[in-house]
């Protein structure tokens, strides 16, 4: 005989199998991008910068080509055809740039860009801007968009309230795309109701049955019309709902009608323009009193993840002419001001090299210390000059800073002579200096390319290895749970076998 407390205990371990078994299924995962593969190039400058108070920026010069990439997983349960773009703050219209479309797989992730000419300084200003990466998709079925004004609406029929007619909530109707379905048991089953058993007045969005119906509900479902507005002899802009920066853009070109109150028709008109940005939709002639606008579309959906300007640590500014000149002559300069303080040769007692602070360089004559002195205050000039925003008055300033550290180099190499040579060698090498930068920084794109690959692969992976596994906890979840309700059957059946036999 099974003891009371044997049973207990497999009663228990039974418990803990299924709850565990629950807890070990995957869960869904939303579109997702990788936001640690965000990647910009052909930037001019990237680092704290004195006219925005030192903090971190990310520089291009006016009318340059800037690129950015991203790797984006394609989690959304079926194929999508997306297409990548980044809204800056400078315009909801003029803000907003587009990548290529791309089809993508579900559990596909891919590397998707965006490449846009910079604007100039003067249309958006010497600021920090702020920007998000997004994605807009469409189902890649080759015709199921996201479409406009198609709904699905039900009614009820109101008890003490009978009547032959119900009126749909958005008209006028697309003629012929009205199906309607009834029930008599509350929405168990659901019957066709043929077109011969009402009639639609498309313009009102009424359906008139003839006779009180004894259906208990109604489906309807149909295409209308959005109403851009009324016309009023005057005005011809009229605007669709879904654009950006709210929406994506309307796919195409949208069809576009003058519906005429009076005469109860409905036209479609090619005498317009369209700018999917702004969604505005202008006519050529004015629509009258009595007249409205209406369109039909298709349009992209937004996925509702994006990646924002604030995790990347660096906002965007646009350098203009002489704000660039200016930052690229001080970046040259600081090159030889880090040379004079850092690797010009004064046989310094402690090691070999000039630090005129310390007090005990020899060799270090005094036409040296007066051009370096006079390269510092040319440098504190033109930064405090850049903060204030004199670009040329900087440039100005770090011109003469350049001078001065390039005559203390030369001062120092003449009084030096014997190991002139030498200095040759170090001062060209600050071109070779220039040149290593470059390198390093092909370099460093390279990697950060490879990078990007890399995530994109390990992401892919990660989303197949998830997709297996998902399959494979489930089956093994089954069999858990079949494993514990027997033990739980088996349990319950021996304590009620133990209570017959203490009876």
């Amino acid at each position: 005989m099974v003891k009371r407390k044997s049973i207990i205990f497999m009663l228990m371990v039974s418990f803990m199998l299924v709850a565990a078994v629950l807890v070990a299924f995957p869960k869904a995962a939303s579109a997702n991008i990788l936001n640690a593969s965000v990647n910009w190039n052909g930037s001019f400058f990237q680092g704290g910068d004195g006219y925005y108070n030192g903090r971190e920026v990310m520089a291009y010069t006016e009318n340059s080509t800037a690129t950015v990439s991203f790797v984006y997983l394609n989690d959304m349960g079926y194929d999508i055809i997306a297409k990548p773009f980044i809204q800056f703050d400078w315009g909801a219209n003029a803000g907003r740039y587009y990548g290529s479309e791309v089809s993508m797989a579900n559990m596909q992730a891919e590397t998707l860009s965006i490449q846009f000419t910079v604007p100039t300084a003067a249309a958006v200003g010497l600021v920090e801007h702020g920007y998000y990466i997004s994605v807009e998709y469409r189902r890649d079925t080759g015709r199921n968009y996201n479409e406009e004004s198609v709904v699905g609406e039900e009614a009820y029929t109101l008890s003490g309230d009978p009547h032959t007619y119900y009126t749909l909530d958005y008209y006028p109707i697309v003629a012929d795309s009205l199906k309607v379905w009834k029930s008599t048991d509350s929405g168990a089953t659901w019957q066709a109701v043929a077109s011969t058993a009402y009639t639609l007045t498309a313009w009102t969005g009424v359906i008139d049955f003839g006779t009180v119906s004894t259906a208990t509900d109604f489906l309807f479902n149909y295409s209308y019309y959005e109403d851009l507005g009324s016309g009023d002899g005057v005005n011809t802009v009229f605007s669709v709902y879904h654009h950006p920066p709210s929406y994506g853009e309307v796919i195409g070109t949208p069809t576009v009608y003058i519906a005429d109150a009076t005469a109860k028709s409905i036209t479609a008109t090619t005498a317009f323009s369209f700018d999917p940005m702004s969604g505005e939709v202008t006519l050529t002639t004015a629509p009258t009193p009595d007249q409205e606008v209406l369109a039909r579309y298709s349009f992209y959906d937004v996925i509702g993840n994006r990646y924002n300007s604030s995790s990347s640590g660096y906002t965007f500014v646009v350098y203009g002419t002489d704000q660039a000149a200016a930052a690229k002559v001080y970046q040259d300069e600081q090159k030889l001001h880090d040379l004079v303080w850092q690797n010009l040769p004064g046989w310094d007692m402690n090691g070999g090299n000039l630090n005129i602070d310390a007090g005990n360089d020899i060799l270090v004559g005094s036409a040296t210390r007066q051009a370096v002195t006079a390269g510092d205050a040319a440098e504190a000039a033109g930064q405090e000059l850049y903060a204030n925003g004199d670009f040329v008055g900087a440039k100005a300033q770090f011109d003469i800073a350049a001078a001065k550290y390039q005559e203390a180099i030369d001062a120092q190499t003449t009084m030096l002579g014997g190991i002139e040579s030498g200095l040759t060698g170090l001062v060209t090498g600050a071109g070779g200096w220039l040149d290593a930068q470059a390198a390093k920084a092909d370099a460093d794109a390279a990697s950060t390319t490879a990078l990007v690959s890399a995530q994109k692969d390990k992401l892919q992976g990660e989303a197949c290895k998830a997709k297996s596994y998902g399959t494979f906890l489930i089956l093994l979840g089954v069999g858990g749970i079949l494993v514990g309700l027997g033990g739980l059957l088996w349990g319950v059946s021996r304590v009620i076998g133990a209570r017959k036999a203490n009876q």
